[in-house]
């Protein structure tokens, strides 16, 4: 059976740790779509094919293994702070 493209569930990548997304940002992986609906928690997504990688750095990062500049850090999570309060 052949699928449309649009009814294909996609797989994502979900996390609600805005650490773990500024260091992806800081090694190129950019945002895919977030969800501030609950303001106590705001739900980044990333989508296929790049959540398996995002899957893979996310591993690194928590297990202490992953390395950032620390000013780029800094302006990654300013920059995802701004896009979270601009959709208001």
């Amino acid at each position: 059976m052949i699928m449309k493209k649009e009814e294909q569930k996609k797989e994502q990548f979900t996390t609600t740790d805005l650490g773990l997304v500024a260091a992806l940002r800081c090694h190129g992986i950019t945002l895919d779509d977030f969800d501030s609906t609950n303001l106590g928690r705001i739900i980044f997504s990333y989508d296929y094919p790049k959540s398996e990688e995002v899957a893979k750095m996310a591993k690194k990062f928590w297990s202490d293994d992953f390395l950032v500049d620390a000013l780029a850090y800094w302006n990654a999570i300013k920059t995802i702070k701004n896009q979270i309060h601009s959709r208001f």
